[in-house]
């Protein structure tokens, strides 16, 4: 591991390595002008792997990037990169992003859980929790370490004479300091302090809400999906947006030429604050599809995406401790939590405070267009909430739709009590949130439909519709988008966008290509002494007849005027555009399509004269 220091210099970290080959391999390194050099040529021949932190900072030397990217690979060590950040300032003007060599790219998720390990190093911090305490604050940040760890700031801040909190004492001050769940409360707050996590607040250029990017404001209403080229590394890199992968490996590959996979909201607490600052700020307003809701699980799809820990646990009145047994919330928070989802939708959802004999008590009740909706809610004593369903009592008699809604942890048992439970005209509908409740399996046995329905909805703040299907293989769609926003018109697709929305700028970082044995690859030269060294990069400035650089097109034509000798027998159409891609070039096929922003010498766009035959 080299240590990060001296802010990330050149001389700090060529220092660093140096130190840290000398430790792993207990050999002394010469500290003359060839150190660097000689370190590496010895990581390479001891088999090390050298791994850097902040890895972006490297980035802003190209000496750095030509030593350990760019040389001979037999004099190379192997390296590991972490980085939240995919770009490093170089100066005011100009930044340095990932080197195109470094072609193995991915989105690491370790899991976050309890360990004596993780409650020894909170307590050594001064932060006195049990382990049931612990595993709520996991559960309550999304199971985000960078949220847990402003979290835990929060209660180190309240245990101010060396008290240490039970689950029942950390659960009532979180209830308390959470309230109804605004965002624009005291740093003292729970909330305000994880607003002060990057993971919550996007830092840097987007810090003001008001110039939050366009394709991010459009995701977070409607849910997850494919983002243009020009911008999805842009919002993944800032930590609005995370791919969106099947299945839950701690590392995911990162593909940025994949135009089918999608995106979605990074984490929960992250989309319910944007949500919350975007209505208050901006005037966000969503609209719902007027489609009615076909059964009770389909109901219930519209609140579910809403049902993460934090707003399952935020009801003041609910005293009772989370479930002993299996650490879920107990089924009147999930009610209640259904109850004010749906009601902020404008459905007219309620549950009976008292009941008139022969009536009967439902957890949840819903009128929509002359149809009820009638569902009961449970963890256990199955049998024993399906009896109203058949008692023939006047609140389930009358409804045309019935659902029981059971909540568990594994999903194996659940699966086979969906199964075993007979319900008759009763929809039985399984939920089984994971352990951080920012997504829920659920299992769905229907009336007439000969196969479990089994799908996965994600907690992202956007309501679904549910369709069944009998192969077992349901269809989940949207069923709200966004309406009307007034953000900064700055952020009407980048941060450089034009009224149109397209990415735009005055400059921009270009290197000549050339063909060599069927591949593109960077144009060479030799220099004075004779050897071989890439063409240097260059800035092209805005074409005389254009204000700013807004598109392929326009590069063309930009390319062409700052070199009219060496391109003066090549029309700017007759100029191929293209774009580093996993350590590849790729052409830019279409000459509409919008320009990266913040280009530079190392990460730049090439382009290649056609060659007339």
């Amino acid at each position: 591991m080299v240590p990060f220091t001296g802010a990330g210099k050149q001389a700090a970290w060529q220092l660093g390595t140096v130190e840290a080959i000398e430790k792993a391999t207990s050999q002394t390194i010469n500290k003359d002008d060839l150190a660097f050099r000689n370190a590496l040529k010895l990581a390479a021949n001891e088999s090390l792997t050298l791994v850097y932190d902040e890895a972006h900072t490297l980035f802003a030397s190209s000496d750095l990037c030509s030593a350990l990217f760019k040389g001979d690979t037999e004099h190379r060590p192997k390296l590991l990169l972490f980085s939240a950040s995919g770009d490093a300032s170089v100066s005011e003007t100009l930044t340095a992003s990932t080197p195109g060599e470094i072609t193995q790219k991915f989105m690491w998720a370790p899991p976050l859980i309890y360990t004596n390990e993780l409650e020894t190093q909170l307590r050594e911090a001064g932060v006195r929790l049990d382990q049931k305490s612990i595993e709520f604050f996991i559960q309550f940040c999304g199971g985000h370490r960078g949220i847990f760890i402003a979290a835990m700031h929060w209660v180190q801040s309240k245990q101010t004479s060396g008290e240490s909190w039970d689950f029942k004492e950390t659960a009532g001050f979180v209830r308390n300091s959470h309230g109804d769940g605004r965002w624009d409360c005291s740093d003292a707050e729970i909330l305000g302090a994880l607003r002060e996590s990057r993971a919550v607040k996007v830092n840097g250029r987007y810090s003001s809400v008001e110039n939050t990017p366009k394709e991010f404001v459009e995701l977070l209403c409607g849910g997850a999906r494919t983002i243009g080229h020009d911008i999805r590394r842009e919002l993944a890199i800032n930590g609005f947006v995370l791919p969106r992968h099947d299945s839950a490996e701690e590392l995911q590959k990162l593909n940025w030429t994949n135009d089918n996979l999608p995106y979605k909201v990074a984490n929960p607490l992250l989309a319910a604050y944007y949500r919350f600052q975007l209505q208050k700020t901006c005037g966000l307003e969503l609209e719902f599809c007027s489609s009615k809701p076909e059964s009770c699980a389909d109901l219930l799809m519209r609140a579910l995406p809403y049902l993460f820990f934090s707003k399952v646990v935020s009801f003041e009145e609910v005293t009772s401790e989370l479930g002993v047994a299996d650490g879920l919330p107990h089924e009147p928070h999930y009610s209640q939590a259904i109850i004010s989802v749906l009601t902020e939708m404008g459905y007219k959802a309620f549950a009976p405070q008292s009941s008139k004999e022969g009536h009967g008590k439902p957890d949840l009740i819903v009128n929509i267009s002359g149809e009820t909706f009638v569902m009961e809610g449970a963890k256990s004593g199955i049998k024993q909430h399906l009896k109203p369903f058949n008692q023939k009592l006047h609140n389930y008699k009358n409804a045309k739709h019935k659902g029981l809604y059971i909540i568990g942890n594994n999903n194996e048992k659940m699966l086979e009590t969906v199964r075993k439970t007979e319900g008759d005209e009763v929809q039985i509908i399984g939920l089984v949130p994971n352990i951080a409740h920012t997504a829920y399996t659920v299992h769905v046995k229907n009336k007439g439909i000969e196969h479990i329905n089994t799908f996965r909805v994600d907690c992202d703040l956007v309501a679904r519709r549910l369709v069944l299907k009998d192969d077992g293989e349901p269809e989940l769609y949207s069923v709200q988008s966004l309406k009307s926003i007034n953000l900064s018109p700055k952020a009407q697709s980048s941060p450089s966008a034009g009224p149109a929305g397209t990415t735009s700028s005055s400059v921009v970082w270009v290197r000549e290509l050339a063909r060599k044995d069927g591949t593109v690859t960077a144009k060479s030269r030799q220099d004075p002494e004779g050897e071989e060294e890439l063409e240097p990069a260059f800035q092209v400035e805005s074409p005389q007849d254009h204000p700013i650089l807004k598109n392929v097109d326009h590069l063309k034509t930009a390319i062409k005027q700052k070199n009219p000798v060496s391109l003066k027998d090549i029309d700017a159409r007759n100029i191929d555009i293209y774009s580093q891609e996993a350590g590849a070039w790729e052409r830019v096929k279409n000459a509409s399509t919008s320009l990266r922003q913040n280009t530079s010498e190392l990460d730049c766009y090439g382009f290649l004269p056609w060659q007339r035959t």
